[in-house]
């Protein structure tokens, strides 16, 4: 609610920067309205206010938001980016590795980006291994802005599976100096810890506590973090 924002901007201060997640829940008038009860509280952007495929609410919201608003972690490739921009023009597109085409296609993307002087901050829900291979692309890019890293909220055992990842510290991550994306895959690690299906709803009562009825254990809110690229 726009009280819990309030609550931690008058906790954190000015200059810490919040980041408001819609995941697309929100109607173009929802969405504006709820933008401007949120513009005193000066979030960093409001990412997802409507479904990410319908171009012309998106557009909407966009032309009519008083705080910034990223979208992109659902958009596949960079041909649908190119539709993207065709549409609406975000302040800030979050393409995510595995849907991007891989380490090329979020180059592909960034420029894409770029040429509409719109910054980039890669969607990162995933593994260690894929925040090296994402670092090392944030680390080419001329309009990165953050990266978001889920990695400290990881299962413990995960870090025996992906060895040679670098950890987050004061916001920062170090850039992977190994061959290759300076990670490494230990197979017999992982087959210590076989698969598990769980479901993750993020539109059931309390789903922010990540509690599940299932044997998994889930992470807890996702943040995103600042990475400089001489500091990635």
């Amino acid at each position: 609610s726009v009280q819990i924002v309030a609550a931690i901007r008058e906790a954190v201060g000015a200059e810490f920067e919040i980041h408001m997640e819609g995941h697309g829940r929100f109607t173009p008038a929802t969405a504006l309205a709820l933008a401007r009860e949120l513009a005193p509280y000066r979030p960093s952007w409001f990412e997802e206010p409507v479904p990410p495929e319908n171009l012309e609410a998106l557009r909407r919201v966009i032309e009519g938001s008083p705080v910034p608003i990223a979208t992109g972690e659902r958009v596949f490739g960079h041909f649908e980016y190119g539709r993207l921009f065709q549409h609406a023009v975000p302040d800030v597109v979050q393409p995510d590795l595995t849907h991007a085409g891989g380490f090329l296609g979020l180059k592909k993307i960034a420029a894409i980006a770029d040429a509409h002087y719109v910054t980039v901050a890669p969607h990162n829900a995933n593994s260690p291994f894929c925040t090296a291979a994402t670092a090392h692309a944030c680390a080419a890019m001329t309009n990165f802005k953050t990266l978001e890293v889920f990695d400290d909220f990881q299962e413990p055992w995960l870090w025996d599976v992906f060895t040679g990842v670098p950890r987050v510290v004061d916001g920062y991550l170090p850039l992977p100096t190994g061959p290759g994306i300076g990670a490494d895959f230990n197979e017999d690690a992982a087959r210590e810890h076989p698969y598990v299906r769980g479901f993750f709803n993020l539109f059931e009562a309390g789903w922010e506590q990540r509690r599940f009825s299932r044997s998994i254990t889930a992470s807890p809110p996702r943040t995103a973090i600042n990475v400089p690229r001489e500091k990635i």
